[in-house]
């Protein structure tokens, strides 16, 4: 599992003074302690205000969850942020 820290540095290097929010700090946590359910899934929603990084949260709970790949379905008028991801 790749620890909070190791993230936050990690995306520091793509986006100059990244760090994550105590809200996106507290959803990552709670994804990490969850137990998986049938086949090793962890099912989460998240609720936050538009901009709040719900896109960069989702992606650090799939790496924290130990997953180094996802496929991501958006609209293609948001391509351009998830290529900055």
């Amino acid at each position: 599992m790749t620890s909070l820290l190791d993230m936050q540095v990690e995306l520091a290097h793509h986006r100059a003074g990244f760090a994550f929010t105590p809200h996106q700090v507290h959803a990552i946590e709670m994804i990490q302690s969850q137990e998986p359910d049938k086949g090793d899934r962890r099912r989460v929603c998240l609720y936050h205000r538009t901009g709040a990084g719900k896109s960069i949260t989702s992606l650090a709970m799939v790496k924290a969850s130990g997953f180094d790949q996802a496929l991501v379905i958006a609209p293609p008028i948001t391509h351009d942020s998830w290529l900055l991801l």
